[in-house]
């Protein structure tokens, strides 16, 4: 409980610290993203759930003023076992962007991609370069604008990685966006 605290009152001060800036959304523009996830993970029919960090990167382009493609890559290595990835295909919608006057925008998105590494137990990492797994993923967040061309991301992500024994992840994430093009 306490890592959800500290990234969500960093967030709140930031949003009533800073004169925040009007949103910058519309068709042909590009967002680049970067976030940092809290997780909490846990497997069907079993008791066993693990909280985590971790990084990800993700480019936007607003196909229109609010529907936006974001492809996402979670990348990540660790001791003594192959490269772990996690690449997924996104829509999302933000209620509101096209409106210039909107300093906070709220989205949804849905999407889904494929992955081989998920984390299973604590300091055990299900990683095979080998064997992939589809995965869904459907979240809402906001985008609050400080200039504008940069916004803090604020998200809830759920994500459903489709094997022998589906595994549910619940991540919510914190970045930062930058807005650029036409």
């Amino acid at each position: 409980m306490k890592h959800t605290i500290i990234p969500l009152a960093i967030a709140a001060f930031t949003l009533f610290t800073f004169d925040i800036a009007a949103a910058q959304t519309g068709q042909g523009r590009h967002e680049l993203s970067g976030q940092i996830s809290f997780m909490i993970r846990s497997v069907e029919h079993s008791s066993n759930s693990v909280d985590a960090l971790t990084l990800s990167a993700r480019y936007g382009y607003f196909i229109t003023n609010a529907l936006e493609f974001e492809p996402e890559l979670m990348f990540g290595a660790y001791e003594n076992n192959d490269p772990g990835f996690i690449v997924s295909m996104n829509l999302a919608y933000n209620i509101g962007g096209s409106n210039q006057d909107n300093k906070i925008v709220p989205f949804v998105l849905a999407g889904g991609g494929v992955a081989n590494t998920f984390i299973w137990l604590p300091n055990i990492p299900y990683v095979s370069l080998d064997d992939t797994h589809e995965l869904i993923n459907a979240g809402a967040g906001i985008k609050a604008f400080f200039t504008n061309q940069i916004a803090l991301r604020l998200e809830y992500r759920y994500q459903r990685f489709f094997m022998s024994r589906d595994v549910h992840h619940h991540n919510l994430y914190v970045g930062m966006s930058a807005f650029f093009g036409d």
